[in-house]
């Protein structure tokens, strides 16, 4: 395997690891943002 390869491969790991990540963290603020819209709904819901 020669070095160019395995070094366009490891760039190609990097970007899909990063890529992957960002679109967990953008997952989680979504679900944050449905929690906190839920819970005003409750607290409108309550009054």
């Amino acid at each position: 395997m020669d070095l160019q390869l395995s070094a366009i491969i490891y760039q190609a790991l990097i970007t899909l690891i990063i890529l992957s990540v960002i679109s967990n963290i953008m997952i989680i603020i979504k679900m944050f943002e449905i929690v906190r819209s839920l819970r005003k709904l409750g607290d409108l819901l309550k009054k």
